[in-house]
């Protein structure tokens, strides 16, 4: 990971394009959204993410229903709301968190 500010980190891509193949996409490096939704992301993150739907720190991924494949790569300061709202997403819905 690369930190980025105090609090925002930005996944290493063999992260990222692992995800990918487990939800479903093509061979790594290959992306083609994969990922639905990326709750707590930037413009800049989801250039690598390339996620069809993210949420950026003006929107709250926290209080948003959450859908499809997601990918989240939390704030390090809230991890445990973001895995919170990933448990409580998986258990009520179709997400694959």
């Amino acid at each position: 990971m690369t930190l980025v500010a105090d609090n925002e980190w930005y996944t290493d891509p063999d992260v990222i394009w692992a995800a990918h193949e487990v939800f479903g996409g093509p061979a790594a490096r290959d992306l083609v959204n994969a990922v639905d939704l990326d709750p707590c992301s930037s413009e800049l993150a989801n250039n690598m993410v390339n996620a069809k739907v993210y949420f950026d720190q003006d929107q709250d991924g926290l209080t948003t229903p959450w859908f499809g494949n997601v990918w989240c790569n939390p704030p390090w300061s809230q991890a445990g709301r973001w895995l919170r709202k990933a448990l409580t997403s998986t258990a009520r819905t179709t997400s694959r968190a």
